[in-house]
């Protein structure tokens, strides 16, 4: 004998509304999150792309003391991209000479060859981040210092820092301020 014999009713399935209630609830509920995944992942490609970045900065530096030459990280903010050049000679460029560059003088900075391997490529920045440095070339010293530069990549909505300006020798990530 079945115990449940007696417990079954006529209605052994939920109704067309029902099932279209629920799948509408789930619909919205969908809907309404959408939006929030959508800056999470710019925020964190953000903040992907920043820590790259800073520990291409650290590797380089790191490389410099090693080989005891001088290492260049080249920005170009242009056409959104990046990469490391080592110098032959142990003569350091000058700071100025450095800071008066601009973006057309890019070859003429980066006077080194680049770096074989995986790291001696070019790296490209997403195309929804763009990337703001007062400088195009950034020194790497064979006694470990840094050039001072403050850079920016930025999103859609929120800005981060990467600053070797803090601390000598120091290559930092930080929250902007100027949203």
């Amino acid at each position: 004998m079945n115990p449940f014999a007696g417990r079954l009713s006529d209605k052994n399935a939920f109704s067309f509304i029902e099932i279209f209630l629920v799948i509408s609830l789930l619909g919205i509920v969908i809907g309404l999150s959408f939006p929030n995944f959508r800056q999470m992942y710019d925020h964190f490609q953000l903040q992907h792309t920043t820590q790259n970045l800073a520990d291409m900065m650290r590797y380089t530096q790191g490389r410099a003391i090693i080989k005891r030459r001088v290492h260049q990280l080249v920005l170009d903010p242009v056409s959104r991209q990046y990469w490391l050049t080592a110098k032959e000679s142990h003569s350091p460029p000058s700071r100025e000479a450095s800071l008066q560059g601009n973006l057309q003088d890019i070859p003429a900075q980066a006077q080194g060859a680049r770096i074989k391997g995986r790291l001696g490529k070019t790296f490209h920045l997403p195309d929804k981040i763009r990337l703001i440095s007062e400088v195009p070339v950034i020194s790497f010293y064979p006694d470990g210092r840094i050039d001072p530069v403050l850079m920016y990549l930025c999103g859609a909505r929120h800005c981060l820092m990467v600053s070797t300006r803090e601390q000598r020798g120091s290559v930092d990530v930080l929250e902007s301020s100027d949203g």
